[in-house]
């Protein structure tokens, strides 16, 4: 993939409807999931089941530091009524984009840029690949910087099965904010669409230059072969 903005209109497009190579056809859902605090506004998207180490405060967050706050979190969904595989019954429902904005207001984005972490470049416009969390799991999380060393604590304390029951949490649309009494904010889980690999994520700026909402691209609608009209 080469260096491009999202398209982030595309991507939230409710009830768009896309071919896809295996001739099938899907309906995309765009599912308003809650509000995820972010109190530090120091913001972390990883794969919530992997190993967290105890420099990952440093070293985890994206370099930009947004507004600490009450971010609402969306989703969207391709969902098909019709399955290519006998063996998968359908609905199928799988996410392709996670969406993150600040505050209960329409945000008014005029730019979008790759949010990165310390130590990484931008890209080269014809780069192949984009920096991006790599997921292992099938599954992503978003959180608060603050928030990190609930999933080290996890970890630590071999809780294997507390963390099992957070990522089994997730429901059929494939996200859920989790809330926990030890946590500082929250953790939004999502399912990947595409499994596992390394996925981008944008950061939507207002005309003021403020951060004002995040997306992550999980690349699924990507593989469509057209919308249909």
């Amino acid at each position: 993939m080469t260096l491009s903005e999202p398209d982030v209109g595309a991507l939230f497009a409710h009830g768009a409807r896309h071919r896809w190579a295996n001739g099938t056809t899907s309906r995309l859902d765009v599912v308003q999931v809650g509000d995820l605090a972010l109190p530090s506004g120091k913001i972390v998207a990883r794969d919530p089941a992997r190993w967290v180490h105890d420099d990952a405060e440093e070293k985890e967050p994206f370099t930009l530091v947004a507004r600490p706050g009450e971010w609402r979190i969306s989703i969207s969904v391709v969902h098909w009524d019709e399955s290519p595989d006998p063996r998968v019954p359908p609905p199928i429902r799988k996410p392709t984009a996670v969406k993150a904005e600040l505050g209960d207001v329409d945000v008014d984005v005029r730019s979008w840029e790759l949010a990165l972490r310390p130590g990484q470049e931008p890209p080269a416009r014809d780069a192949v690949g984009l920096p991006g969390f790599s997921v292992g799991a099938g599954m992503g999380c978003l959180l608060d910087a603050a928030d990190l060393g609930f999933l080290r604590r996890l970890w630590q304390d071999d809780d294997t099965q507390r963390l099992d029951s957070i990522l089994d949490a997730v429901g059929a649309d494939g996200a859920e904010i989790i809330m926990d009494q030890d946590l500082a904010g929250g953790v939004l889980v999502f399912d990947c669409g595409m499994g596992d690999g390394v996925y981008p994520t944008w950061i939507g700026r207002d005309s003021n230059g403020d951060p004002v909402s995040l997306v992550i691209d999980l690349e699924l609608l990507a593989h469509s072969t057209g919308t249909i009209e």
